[in-house]
C-alpha cells in the first residue's frame, strides 16, 4: 500500500535555521533548533478554530510551540519582534503555494503581518 505525503513546496521553511540549540552561541543568548522544537508544516486550509482570514486551500502553515525554558519569537519584515498572539490565543505563520503572494510567509495578529522567521528564543 502507497502512502501519498503532500508537503509545502513554494514556502521554505521559516524556522530560524540560525538557532544553534541551548546554550549557543551563549548560555544568554540562545534559540532552540527547529528539531529540538519539532516544527512541521501543514499544506492545505487552515483550521477554521484558529480565526485566520483570507487564506487560501493551498496555504503552507504552522504553530510554533515552544519548549519550557523558552519563548516564541516572530521577525517580523522590517526588524520588528513579535511575541505573537496574547490572550492564549495561537499564533499562525502562513505562506500561499501559488497565486499572487507565494512563497512569502505571513503571520496572523488580527491582519496578515509579513513575517522573516520564526524562533523559540531563550527565556
Amino acid at each position: 500500500m502507497w502512502t501519498l505525503i503532500v508537503t509545502c513546496k513554494t514556502c521554505a521553511k521559516v524556522y530560524d535555521s540560525t538557532c544553534q540549540g541551548t546554550g549557543i552561541p551563549s548560555p544568554s543568548n540562545w534559540c532552540a533548533t527547529a528539531s529540538d522544537v519539532g516544527v512541521s508544516y501543514t499544506l492545505g486550509p487552515i483550521d477554521p478554530e484558529y480565526w485566520v482570514y483570507n487564506t487560501e486551500d493551498d496555504t503552507c502553515w504552522t504553530i510554533l510551540s515552544c519548549p519550557s525554558g523558552t519563548l516564541a519569537r516572530y521577525l517580523l519584515t522590517g526588524g520588528i519582534t513579535s511575541e505573537g498572539n496574547y490572550g492564549g490565543m495561537e499564533t499562525v505563520s502562513f505562506c500561499k503555494e501559488s497565486g499572487a503572494g507565494a512563497g512569502e510567509w505571513a503571520v496572523w495578529l488580527g491582519e496578515h503581518i509579513p513575517l522573516d522567521s520564526m524562533r523559540c528564543q531563550n527565556a
